[in-house]
């Protein structure tokens, strides 16, 4: 089946990169974009196409050797529930702005765009180059989310590029009659093949490109560090609070089972096929799978071509793609998602073996109960794994660079909410909402972030002239970064919780 441009059109999001003067960009079409302020913008690129629940395949030859494709206003969203948009307004919400401030964007299953914001070179020097993977439980989200918008930190410097991937039931479907479920990863990959393919057109660096990730997104880069037909196509990762996906949350033979419920929903009963499933209009498909998918996680599936071994046994055996890394977590990424009706004793009984409880309340001592039952899911979640990560590339002799993101927002709203789950990414893109409260320590530590996060997308290495000392990660000191208006060196503060959930 060949897919028709199916569209939602939730409300309009009346987002144009601001004109000026024209830019050029020589792909699989040549494309128009626009310069502001030294940065060359190209905004919704299509990358690769796919029929649902077919593999990403390049764009063919153009027809059309004289005229230009417009390449100036942001694509559609990957088809999605309200999800993310929920989560965006609920955050205004509670930081007292108007939650019908944020709009949501038109959505469709033909998606697989990127954007790209890109220096004017003023040297023959090639660009490094980040691209960036976003957030959403891998059931929502959009490259061009406010907090992604690339322009500020290509300033640096810098080419960056985010990516649309299929999300939800089209990004991730095991059919019994689908060779391979994981769209959304052979999605990420197929992006990472059209910029070896085309970024040194802009000037960019082929051999120098930094993965970078925040939440479902990260969590994709940890796969993608496990998946053979990744390798090679990056070379350095940024993953921002993450790492719990690479234990394995998905069995293939559950994801089937889930397949063929939706199949049996769809025909009331009784199996409609796979060609049919092609054919059900996707809104339809949503309705059922919010349901019939509750319980099933979207992360790449183990056992399959894309994804042979699962990533927990790639990282076990230490043969993962070899990367220099940059990770780490915030300090209350649970907090806002805390069940009031829940106590620590039912966290604990939920998450830690029994012969644990004592060690862990002790590691706890001290803290109010919101504070400590965050405390525990935030280490079992992010902060434990991605300490897993750092030591495995430790082990293949690689640097990793570990950062504790613990800034808050002034006011008595913002307290409530502590260094929520992606309070750090205004700070790295330098996009500060105007609902967030935002002073000149904010500013001053976005300017270090930045800088930080460039360095290393540069090199390798975050450290420079005039920042304070960032020391590589090491399993016997476990020393991190804390990203903090008074930034400095210290143990992470859940060390001791890691210590006893991975002797």
């Amino acid at each position: 089946m060949l897919l028709t441009r199916t569209v939602i059109l939730i409300c309009a999001v009346g987002l144009h990169a601001p004109s000026s003067l024209a830019a050029t960009l020589a792909a699989d079409r040549i494309y128009e974009g626009s310069t502001v302020d030294g940065i060359q913008t190209f905004l919704g690129i299509p990358f690769a196409q796919a029929d649902r629940w077919q593999a990403p395949q390049p764009l063919p030859p153009s027809t059309d050797e004289v005229l230009p494709v417009k390449a100036n206003q942001f694509p559609p969203a990957c088809m999605q529930t309200d999800h993310i948009v929920r989560w965006y307004r609920n955050l205004i919400d509670d930081f007292g702005g108007d939650p019908e401030s944020f709009q949501a964007p038109e959505m469709a299953e033909e998606c697989l765009s990127l954007n790209i914001w890109a220096p004017e070179q003023s040297t023959e020097q090639a660009l490094p180059v980040v691209i960036y993977i976003h957030g959403g439980s891998n059931k929502g989200g959009w490259s061009f989310e406010p907090n992604y918008v690339g322009a500020e930190l290509a300033k640096r410097g810098l080419i960056v590029i985010s990516i649309n991937y299929r999300l939800g039931i089209f990004g991730f479907f095991a059919h019994p009659d689908i060779p391979d479920p994981n769209f959304a990863l052979l999605d990420q990959i197929a992006a990472l093949q059209w910029v070896h393919r085309h970024i040194d057109q802009l000037g960019g660096d082929s051999s120098n490109i930094t993965l970078m990730g925040e939440s479902a997104g990260a969590s994709n880069i940890g796969f993608l560090l496990s998946a053979p037909a990744a390798k090679g196509l990056f070379h350095k990762v940024i993953h921002q609070s993450a790492g719990w996906a690479i234990n394995g949350r998905v069995d293939l033979e559950d994801a089937q089972m889930a397949a063929q419920k939706l199949d049996l929903a769809i025909g009331n009963g009784s199996e409609v096929g796979l060609a049919a499933l092609r054919e059900e209009s996707p809104h339809t498909l949503l309705e059922h799978a919010v349901d019939l998918y509750e319980s099933i996680y979207f992360d790449p599936i183990a056992g399959t071509p894309s994804l042979p071994i699962s990533a927990s046994e790639v990282f076990a055996s230490g043969s993962v793609h070899p990367v220099e890394l940059l990770i780490g977590s915030n300090a209350d990424e649970w907090l806002i998602y805390l069940d009031d009706s829940q106590s620590l004793s039912d966290d604990l009984t939920r998450l830690a073996p029994q012969i644990h409880h004592d060690a862990l309340r002790q590691a706890l001592t001290g803290l109010p109960e919101p504070k400590a039952r965050d405390r525990l899911i935030t280490a079992i979640n992010y902060v434990c794994p991605s300490f897993t990560i750092a030591e495995t590339m430790e082990g293949l002799d690689r640097q990793a660079w570990f950062y504790y993101f613990d800034q808050v927002r002034t006011g008595d709203l913002a307290s409530k909410m502590g260094a929520y789950h992606g309070a750090e990414l205004p700070y790295v893109f330098n996009t500060h909402d105007d609902w967030l409260p935002t002073n000149k320590g904010d500013r001053e530590l976005t300017d270090i972030m930045m800088s930080y996060w460039a360095n290393f997308i540069r090199t390798g290495n975050p450290n420079a002239p005039g920042l304070p000392q960032w020391t590589p990660y090491s399993s016997d000191k476990q020393l991190i970064l804390r990203l903090h208006r008074e930034s400095a060196t210290q143990t992470h503060p859940s060390a001791s919780l890691c210590a006893v959930l991975n002797p």
